[in-house]
């Protein structure tokens, strides 16, 4: 490869470049039959793709992770990747398909009693009802994300909030 672009430098943090380094640790996964492994890193992968507006190349890896969780009992994980699976078809404009897999993602969450998953999860959930016309569902989704939150005091909750909060309609 030629040097001077950007994913042969050292350190860079392009999706690409991470792209192509999660793919083998997930086969690493596979040829150790470190299931766990192999799921986080599917997931990360899918994160990776639509990161890098590769969202169909993604689809796969979150179905293959989604799989290991539900195959592992592992909701966090299969949660997780149903969460992202919903924001790759937002990202392929396929809102009403986000919707179920954000509402599958949610039912999880909320078995774990994971109110912060569930806080991210309601907002993905809002912003694909949103591109399908149902603004009222997306309010309440969003209403009920943002008292979850108020649980949480860390800047990075307080972010979400504040956003959250901004999309709700003027009342």
């Amino acid at each position: 490869m030629p040097l001077g672009r950007g994913d042969d430098r050292p350190g860079d943090r392009s999706p690409d470049r991470r792209g192509r380094a999660h793919r083998p640790s997930a086969a690493h996964g596979v040829e150790t039959r470190n299931v766990i492994y192999q799921g986080q890193c599917e997931t990360e992968f899918g994160r990776i793709c639509l990161a890098a507006g590769r969202a169909e190349e993604g689809l796969a890896a979150l179905q293959r992770a989604a799989s290991i969780g539900r195959l592992l009992g592992d909701r966090t994980m299969e949660g997780a990747a149903l969460d992202t699976t919903g924001l790759a078809y937002q990202a392929m404009d396929r809102p009403q398909e986000a919707v179920d897999f954000h509402r599958l993602a949610i039912a999880g969450f909320r078995e774990l009693g994971d109110d912060w998953r569930v806080a991210g999860a309601l907002e993905n959930l809002a912003a694909a009802l949103d591109r399908t016309g149902n603004a009222l569902a997306a309010a309440s989704h969003r209403r009920e994300a943002v008292g979850l939150l108020r649980g949480y005091t860390d800047a990075r909750a307080r972010a979400l909030g504040a956003a959250v909060t901004a999309r709700l309609p003027a009342e």
